[in-house]
């Protein structure tokens, strides 16, 4: 009888009698089974959609029997392999035969990405196979993987992927197998072998508030809420910037949020915070690998977009900006987009996150990018200076003459076909407009300061951003003073004047209309002086000293007339009518008003005729005739609507709403004053928005 008697590991054979040598091998077929995924995340949190959408993926292919082959894509620091490996380990049971994992390097500081060979070659050695056995050709080391992986329940996580070069040769042959890929760039080459491509947004302010909460604990952050606030603000939804705060904040449980969130509040400074003393995982540091790994002319334009103030940048900004032509600044745009350096929120416009912008704006200041970097800006500044002035001649075709310079070579303005195209990029580019402002005061660039308030002005005198006027105009008369330039002084106390005085302002009003009128009586043409008169007028009108007002009208009419500017005297002539109305001189103020609309509709000047239609109507709403007033206003609303002048079309709307409460017709007037009310809020015009709301209120 034979027997063992003792503990017994692998085959065993028993036979009765043996004659000759007994030689035992191991089973050539049996493969070690591979765990190499790195440790899961400790402090995950969100993502849920994202790790739906992975989930879906495996569940499709089960279900069809094809290869599941996913790739993550996202910009630095987003948290692409973090989401990886939390979704790989969660799901560790789906894989019983291993998880292959490797660090591609596609990114990485100071290394290499490795090549498709050395990968296979340590896949290989992981799934068990002895050095002599691998061949020594690269597709066939290839092949023998492909054979070792087939028809087995494995996970390959291929992390950090440059392209899709570097990931085609490591894809399994067979469907039993899943593929995970992340990378910086979004590899649509993959989709030719079915892969599912999920880009990685920023993480949502709760999200990532929760991320913080659990490396830091509920009490901390509850604590000093505020704090909190602007940590998150300043990480700005990346997920490894909200990890390195943390770090930073849990080193030190001492040290209050506040410090940390006052130390982030300098920009300059900010890259130098983001730093936990690991340098692999400081922002500068990965920010830097997907920098180095562009090329020169795409690292070019990289640098000059950190120079762009504004929220976002158009196609035909970024090209003057970078003296390129649009197709090519397009191309190397996409390049930048599929790096995750930059992002396409609407078709033509960009967006670079705060963070990257940050590296960007610091490669750029570098003392061998200095010509680069003032030419690209001078460039940048010319296109929003020259585009504005453009378009605003196309609002306000009869303003004053302001000569600009010309543009720097290969910057290209644009060219408007008509004033609603120039009315709609002036809504678009409007925050850009500020921002190009400040970077040019900053900069010490003074004619571009005053010059780009001038080319907004009529933007903002008709949409009624009346804030803004106010802030652009203290700037630009700032630069004038520094420039001590007599028109540009005149044109800037003038402009503000009309500011303040729209604002309510009326003492600080005074002081720059009297500025103005002596500074355009003894250094200036007809022309500013003229026009300088003419805002007197106004701003007098609104302070309240109506007749002291109609002087100043009546003078910038006579200055007017000899200039032989017919829409400017249409300009006058409606203001001396609606100041006559308003001291009682009925037949002067009628016929003021009307020999300016008819200059006004003689020359095709429909800003001017709905002006002065608004001053007829409240010219016979004065006395008594509300039908006749309705007439008025009605029209003159509706050339606002269609011109866009959204500050005038308040009022009036405003107007028509209180005839027809009187006239008992309170469907029309609720209408009429709800959406003057709404008008009035975007233009935050809070005092006239609240009289319409008791106006409603009464309803």
């Amino acid at each position: 009888m034979n027997g063992v008697h003792a503990p017994v590991t692998g085959p065993v054979v028993q036979a009765g009698v043996i004659s000759g040598g007994v030689c035992l091998h191991h089973d050539r077929h049996h493969t070690p089974v591979p765990r190499q995924l790195p440790a899961a995340p400790r402090a995950f949190t969100g993502r849920l959609a994202e790790l739906s959408e992975l989930t879906g993926a495996v569940d499709r292919a089960e279900e069809d029997g094809s290869q599941v082959i996913s790739a993550i894509a996202g910009g630095t620091g987003v948290g692409k392999t973090w989401l990886a490996l939390h979704w790989a380990h969660a799901h560790r049971d789906r894989f019983p035969d291993g998880q292959l994992f490797v660090d591609l390097c596609g990114f990485s500081p100071g290394g290499r990405p490795k090549s498709p060979g050395e990968v296979v070659r340590g896949f290989l050695d992981a799934l068990g196979v002895q050095p002599e056995r691998v061949p020594a050709d690269p597709d066939s080391q290839i092949g023998l993987y492909r054979s070792l992986v087939a028809e087995r329940r494995m996970l390959v996580l291929l992390d950090n992927a440059l392209d899709a070069t570097q990931i085609t040769p490591l894809l399994p042959g067979s469907a039993a197998c899943t593929v995970l890929v992340t990378s910086q760039h979004h590899l649509p080459a993959l989709r030719m072998h079915g892969a599912h491509l999920l880009r990685l947004p920023l993480l949502p302010e709760h999200e990532a508030r929760e991320l913080l909460v659990g490396q830091l604990g509920a009490d901390r952050v509850d604590t000093e809420p505020e704090a909190v606030t602007d940590l998150l603000h300043y990480c700005a939804g990346l997920p490894r910037a909200v990890g390195i705060v943390a770090a930073r904040a849990a080193d030190r449980p001492d040290l209050p949020l506040a410090l940390l969130a006052e130390e982030l509040r300098d920009a300059s400074a900010r890259l130098d915070a983001f730093d936990a003393g690991d340098i692999p995982t400081s922002l500068r540091t990965v920010f830097s690998c997907s920098y180095h790994a562009l090329t020169p002319e795409a690292a070019e334009v990289f640098r000059l977009l950190g120079l762009a103030p504004g929220p976002d940048i158009g196609l035909a900004a970024a090209a003057s900006l970078a003296a390129l032509s649009t197709a090519r600044t397009r191309a190397l745009l996409r390049t930048l987009e599929v790096a995750h350096l930059v992002r396409q929120h609407q078709p033509g416009r960009y967006q670079v996150h705060d963070l990257v912008r940050l590296f960007a704006w610091e490669q750029a200041q570098l003392p061998e990018h200095r010509r680069s970097r003032e030419q690209g800006l001078l460039r940048l500044l010319d296109f929003y200076l020259h585009t504005a002035h453009q378009a605003d001649r196309l609002l306000d075709p009869d303003c004053q003459r302001v000569v600009l310079e010309p543009p720097a070579p290969g910057c290209v303005p644009l060219v408007f076909g008509s004033r609603q195209a120039a009315l709609e990029w002036f809504g678009r580019e409007h925050a850009n407009l500020i921002a190009a402002q400040q970077i040019a005061h900053g900069n010490g660039l003074h004619t571009h300061v005053w010059q780009i308030a001038w080319a907004m002005h009529a933007f903002h005198w008709w949409c009624g951003h009346l804030h803004d006027d106010l802030s652009v105009w203290r700037l630009a008369l700032a630069a004038a003073d520094h420039l001590g330039e007599p028109p540009a002084l005149a044109l800037a106390n003038q402009m503000l004047a009309n500011a303040c005085s729209r604002l309510g302002m009326h003492e600080h009003a005074l002081e720059h209309v009297s500025q103005a009128l002596a500074i355009a009586e003894w250094h200036c043409d007809l022309n500013y002086r003229a026009a300088t008169h003419h805002c007197a007028a106004g701003v007098l009108a609104r302070c309240g000293t109506v007749q002291q007002a109609l002087g100043h009208a009546m003078e910038s009419l006579r200055l007017y007339r000899s200039l032989s500017h017919p829409v400017r005297q249409a300009w006058a002539l409606a203001m001396i009518g609606a100041f006559n109305s308003q001291l009682g001189a009925d037949e002067a103020a009628e016929s003021a008003c009307q020999d300016a609309l008819a200059l006004f509709s003689e020359h095709g000047h429909r800003t001017g005729e709905a002006a002065t239609l608004h001053h007829l109507g409240r010219h016979a709403q004065r006395l008594g005739r509300p039908r006749i007033a309705l007439h008025h206003y009605e029209r003159s609303a509706e050339l606002a609507r269609v011109l866009g002048t959204t500050y005038a079309q308040a009022d009036t709307l405003a107007s028509i709403g209180r005839i027809r409460l009187t006239l008992a017709e309170l469907g029309p007037a609720r209408s009429a004053l709800v959406e003057a009310m709404r008008l009035y809020r975007s233009q935050h015009r809070t005092a006239e928005a609240d009289r319409v709301q008791q106006l409603l209120a009464g309803f």
